[in-house]
């Protein structure tokens, strides 16, 4: 009985949400016209080469073993010294070490605990620096742990002066684990994800090396440089990876050599699976140069395929028509199987994306996951911020530019919750047992596009400032704040004060003046502050600076004879806001502006007609504000919808009661 009651349900959650959960038709965004050959150097726009510094090159020979679940790997790395100061060692990141054992500060930081199976590391068998022997030394440049070896130097027998190169010689074998974050095989699947391998030079930048060790939440920082890697895999598997595929040549015994080149990228991953299906498509941009696009995709995700591939379009799509165009030859998408935690990953010319096993249209999943990562290809791949120290450059701009271009292509999604945890449902959900909902409620809601970013900024408002050290934020929560919601709330807040007109202008000029590059916050801080004026310097400061909290409050209106109104109004967090105060009669409305610094302020208005209240901030425009219930102030106070509410919660309660009494 209890089985049949529960399929039941199952069956009557599913006709419910069966009637608007099919995607509807949407053309792709861009028409069919005449392409451009010979416009690329080795994967990157010939216009473009001019714009790159190229640091460093890697010669990079690596076979899989799918048995052994291990890569062999040769490595050339040559690194050019392109500044004034002389370098006297070389320091590399060796990431894959960060899963040795439970007590890295990777391991440690996540609570995850090291076994056989999901134990990884470089195992060196010969280091070479031009020519000759050489050892590597493990260091901790900003955490000490003794147990953490994912950053090494090499002190060199002569300094290496300005201009001159030098060449590292690799061999080593790398352990692949069971998938852990980003880097891994997944469990029933011949799918290996490899990410974060091979050993790679830090960054070398006013006479020191910026090298950061595999810190728990934060990602990465590397210089532009040019890879060409070959791949050895069994012939039934198939190869994504960073960059063009030159080649693919067939071995002996069963084995294939995937070739790959790619200029002007600081990162090289891969995915290698004889279970996927894969296939090619292409966007082709204004000027008729082609994009080519290649989809990898799980066979139980195969009904999403157009989504994935129109979700891309549309983004490049918006990219090219406000920020500034895409220039690598290539994009792979690839979908990761469920037991697999590569998914929703950016790397040079490669995302990862995935779907749960009911992605419903309105969920807008897979399409929000995929773009996300897709502007990553900007914000972090062209303009190369240090993940490590200034995480909201990269993420908090693409959370930002992403839910554009979601609800520019999409619209709004739809508010729902999940019936055991995968079947979406659509309506609002208040207690659940086991992951079956007891009180909700079923309709049409409109998601906002800053909803999930606000609930998470509501947990913790003041825990740090946007402009922190990343990796020296506590707990991954408050990274997360940091890092991707108060950037996304306040760059919506800058829309509403600037327009969004003037504020994508800005992220053109950024993305124009910084594309291959290393950029700081300054940067895009001064953009924004040429795009504002001066009215709203010390605001962009306040809320990129400080970790204060935002709330104003009217206190009172009072009549102080002859038609004049004195309005009280109060600062009550430590952030500053200018503030726009709209003060209502039966017959107009008069607004006033507050720069907002002081703790209060009266003031006056003058008006013979009935006075209804005032409002400040009444377009909303600082979506950090904690209380917008308190910016009002009304003469003649109104019950009405608190009492509608009130009703409507003991209804829900009396079927909570209800509920509870047939269980029992």
């Amino acid at each position: 009985m209890k089985k049949l009651l529960l399929l039941t349900l199952i069956l009557a959650f599913a006709g419910l949400t069966y009637l608007n959960s099919s995607f509807p038709e949407n053309d792709a965004p861009v028409k069919s016209r005449p392409v451009k050959n010979g416009v690329y150097d080795d994967g990157l726009l010939r216009s473009e080469v001019k714009n790159v510094e190229e640091v460093v090159s890697y010669k990079i020979d690596a076979e899989l073993s799918p048995v052994n679940k291990e890569v062999i790997v040769n490595e050339e790395l040559t690194w050019k010294n392109k500044t004034e100061y002389p370098a006297t060692e070389i320091y590399l990141h060796l990431y894959a070490n960060a899963y040795k054992n439970s007590n890295t500060l990777f391991t440690k930081g996540r609570g995850i605990s090291i076994t056989d199976e999901n134990k990884s590391g470089i195992d060196f068998s010969g280091v070479k620096v031009n020519g000759n022997d050489a050892q590597l030394i493990y260091v901790h440049p900003e955490e000490k742990n003794d147990y953490d070896s994912t950053v090494a130097k090499i002190i060199l027998s002569q300094p290496l002066y300005s201009g001159e190169s030098l060449q590292l010689n690799f061999k080593y074998k790398v352990k692949i684990p069971k998938a852990g974050k980003r880097f891994g095989y997944a469990a029933g699947r011949n799918f290996f994800f490899i990410s974060q391998w091979f050993p790679k030079v830090g960054v070398f930048e006013n006479g020191k090396w910026i090298c950061s060790q595999y810190h728990p939440f934060t990602n990465f920082y590397s210089d532009f440089g040019n890879y060409i890697v070959n791949i050895t895999v069994p012939d039934d598997y198939i190869i994504a990876a960073t960059g063009i595929q030159k080649s693919k040549s067939i071995l002996k015994y069963g084995k294939s050599v995937y070739s790959f080149v790619q200029k002007a990228v600081h990162d090289f991953a891969w995915m290698a699976s004889d279970e996927i299906y894969a296939e090619q498509d292409s966007y082709i941009r204004k000027d008729g140069t082609e994009i080519q696009i290649k989809l990898y995709t799980q066979p139980e995700n195969e009904k999403y395929k157009e989504r994935f591939l129109l979700s891309v379009k549309n983004a490049l799509k918006y990219f090219e028509d406000y920020i500034g165009e895409y220039p690598y030859q290539t994009l792979s998408i690839v979908d990761c199987p469920r037991t697999c935690q590569s998914g929703g990953m950016e790397y040079p010319t490669l995302i990862t994306t995935g779907a749960e096993l009911f992605s419903l249209y309105r969920t807008r999943q897979p399409e929000s996951v995929t773009i996300h990562e897709f502007t990553h290809q900007y914000f972090y791949g062209v303009v190369a911020n240090n993940e490590v120290y200034d995480a909201w450059l990269d993420e908090g701009l693409t959370s930002f530019i992403s839910t554009k271009i979601v609800e520019k292509y999409y619209g709004k999604g739809e508010v729902h919750f999940s019936l055991f945890g995968f079947y979406p449902i659509f309506g609002l959900n208040f207690l659940s047992y086991k992951e079956i909902p007891l009180v909700y409620t079923l309709g049409n809601y409109n998601k906002e596009e800053d909803a999930d970013m606000l609930a998470r900024y509501y947990m913790s408002p003041t825990s740090a400032a946007i402009l922190d050290t990343s990796y020296k934020l506590p707990v991954a929560s408050i990274y997360g704040i940091a890092a991707y919601s108060k950037p996304q709330l306040v760059l919506h807040s800058l829309e509403r004060y600037l327009g969004s007109e003037r504020l994508i202008s800005a992220f053109k000029e950024y993305y124009s003046k910084y594309k291959f590059k290393h950029s700081k916050p300054e940067n895009f801080l001064s953009v924004i502050k040429s795009k504002s004026g001066t009215d709203l310097s010390v605001l962009i400061d306040e809320l990129f600076g400080k970790a204060y909290s935002f709330d104003y409050r009217i206190n009172s209106i009072k009549n102080v004879g002859n038609n004049t109104y004195e309005v009280f109004i109060e600062r009550i967090g430590g952030g500053v806001c200018p503030q726009e105060i709209a003060f209502y009669t039966d017959k107009d409305t008069t607004y006033k502006h507050w720069d907002g610094k002081s703790n209060w302020k009266v003031v006056r208005f003058k008006s013979g007609n009935e006075i209804i209240g005032a409002e400040l901030d009444p377009e909303r425009k600082n979506i950090l504000d904690l209380n917008y219930a308190n910016n009002s102030y009304l003469i003649n106070k109104q019950y009405g919808a608190s009492l509608r509410l009130s009703f409507r919660f003991f209804f829900w309660f009396q079927n909570l009661l209800l509920i509870l009494g047939s269980i029992s």
